[in-house]
């Protein structure tokens, strides 16, 4: 009896955390860029090879941390389908630099990046 509870007990544990993880694109493009201030500062482009990290928000939001601290926010134009819920995305390297004339790749097609936005993190 007492395995049978512990096993019942473990598996409305990991339920509970699974729902508990479940967050729309709302609520993590809100979360990701309250972290932010937006300067309303403008790049064109960057350096491929300084960027550290990308976290997409959703369907027109791409967060690109580079290596030296500096925080970007692209918002594209218009919608890129399913970007928000696939969060993956690819570009060429053609160059050395991603610029907001450039077009990135997703499962789904291509879509056209922007310009740069620099965020300040907030202290």
């Amino acid at each position: 009896m007492k395995k049978l509870l512990s096993s019942v007990v473990l598996c409305v544990t990991w339920g509970g955390a699974g729902a508990l993880a479940f967050e729309s694109m709302e609520e993590r493009t809100a979360k990701e860029l309250g972290k932010y201030n937006q300067t309303g500062n403008f790049e064109q482009c960057i350096a491929y090879n300084l960027i550290e990290k990308t976290t997409v928000l959703d369907n027109t939001k791409i967060i690109f941390e580079l290596k030296n601290d500096k925080v970007m926010l692209n918002t594209m134009k218009s919608n890129c389908a399913r970007l928000g819920i696939e969060r993956k995305f690819s570009f060429p390297v053609s160059t050395n630099r991603l610029c907001g004339k450039d077009v990135i790749s997703t499962i789904n097609g291509t879509c056209n990046l922007s310009d740069f936005q620099i965020l300040e993190k907030k202290s």
